[in-house]
């Protein structure tokens, strides 16, 4: 039961060993006379009707439908992280990630933002660890992710990653200058456009908590090889505005709905300059 609009075939490995078989396939979104290709152990495929419109079914609580997915995979797949931190031990400590990419969209500063983020000590209050990573496979960085409560990095499909963590986290996707746009209030501008689907992902699930870096034009550095440049854009993050915003994330929160009716996360580096 995956939210509306929410493809992600390669997360359904996850599911291997949960009681069902599942079978991992590439294009589980590929169809044959506008239907579906559905298997015998594909869960949720099948008796479909060939007059209903099935790539718009969603279920009716995307966020618990998600959550009960996420929880369900942690649970198979990360026995030992069950209680790696107990609820006292995250209450003392915020531990957040900046996620480096192997190559292209990188953030070309990452270990000046490491010595920094590790300098300040505290973070609202509480300690704070803040740790490189870098993805490779869901099947072996899920287990990790359960410890961020923040993670940032560049736009790309690595941040989908970031759909696994804690109900109540938060990622901050760090945008190049041409990857972006803003209204009169600094908003971000048409965010159901190709380049918010990452935050369109999250805003489906509703659990995660979605906030946005826009670089500025002389902090972007688009790869002139790339057909999509300003995407495909290294990025020099400014350590002052990156530190606000996390001190802005972790007044939200302890509240969902106080991150739901606020404006901040829509406005570019939620306000900070």
């Amino acid at each position: 039961a995956l939210p509306h609009n929410l493809l992600l075939p390669s997360f359904w490995r996850l599911l291997e060993g949960v009681g069902v078989g599942v079978e991992s396939f590439a294009v589980l979104s590929e169809t044959r006379d506008d239907k579906p290709l559905c298997f015998n152990k594909i869960i949720g495929c099948s008796h479909f009707d060939k007059d209903s419109n099935w790539r718009a079914a969603t279920p009716v609580d995307s966020p618990k439908a998600w959550e009960t997915f996420r929880t369900t995979v942690v649970h198979n797949n990360c026995p030992s992280r069950r209680a790696s931190q107990s609820e006292r031990a995250r209450d003392k400590q915020v531990v957040v990630g900046l996620a480096q990419r192997t190559r292209g969209r990188r953030l070309r500063n990452l270990e000046e933002l490491l010595k920094e983020c590790r300098a300040l000590g505290t973070l609202g209050g509480k300690h704070i660890e803040c740790r490189k990573v870098e993805f490779s496979d869901i099947l072996k960085d899920l287990c990790s992710l359960q410890d961020l409560d923040v993670l940032v990095g560049t736009h790309g499909a690595q941040l989908a990653n970031a759909l696994f963590m804690r109900q109540g986290s938060n990622l901050i996707e760090v945008r190049a200058n041409d990857w972006y746009d803003v209204d009169m209030e600094d908003r971000l501008k048409d965010p159901g456009t190709w380049s918010s689907q990452i935050a369109q992902s999250f805003w489906f699930t509703n659990n995660t908590r979605y906030w946005w870096y826009g670089a500025g034009a002389k902090d972007s550095f688009p790869d002139t090889r790339s057909k999509v440049p300003g995407r495909d854009s290294d990025v020099f993050v400014q350590w002052p505005i990156l530190a606000c915003m996390l001190e802005k994330v972790m007044l939200l929160r302890p509240d969902h709905n106080a991150y739901a009716g606020s404006a901040l996360p829509m406005v570019r580096n939620a306000g900070c300059t």
